[in-house]
């Protein structure tokens, strides 16, 4: 009796040393209001000047909550970004005099400020990359 006391006592004491649902709980929700604060920092336009070897380029590109999600809206397109913490991610897809013209794009967002690459998948400059900067305007 005495050794099933100590078997029962023990797997209690591992039980509850190894229960950890509050603590992922508490950091799922951390992770949830960082991601909310992240967003509202990202929501509203910004102002992207790529350098290209054509010249500077600038573009407002509005980002904007839809859903779950969020989607840029830009002059002559729209595209779902993918955000993971303070990085952001998405394509988007263009016609041209050239042609098709596919970019992926990836940026870090600091506060105010955005900086990134834009990489040409498909279209006359296929695989050179574009660093652009981004700075959000007041709405």
């Amino acid at each position: 009796m005495k050794s099933l006391m100590f078997v029962f006592s023990a797997l209690l004491m591992f039980s509850s040393a190894t229960d950890t649902s509050g603590i992922i709980a508490e950091r799922m929700e951390q992770s949830v209001s960082t991601k909310t604060a992240i967003e509202s920092e990202i929501i509203g336009s910004w102002e992207i000047v790529t350098e290209t070897p054509r010249g500077t380029r600038k573009e407002v590109v509005r980002i904007e909550q839809e859903g779950q999600g969020l989607v840029g809206h830009a002059k002559r397109n729209q595209f779902e970004i993918t955000q993971e913490g303070d990085f952001l991610y998405w394509t988007n897809t263009m016609q041209s005099p050239m042609g098709k013209i596919v970019m992926k794009n990836s940026a870090q967002v600091t506060g105010g400020t955005m900086e990134g690459f834009a990489e040409m998948t498909e279209g006359p400059r296929a695989g050179s990359k574009f660093p652009f900067t981004g700075t959000k305007l007041e709405d």
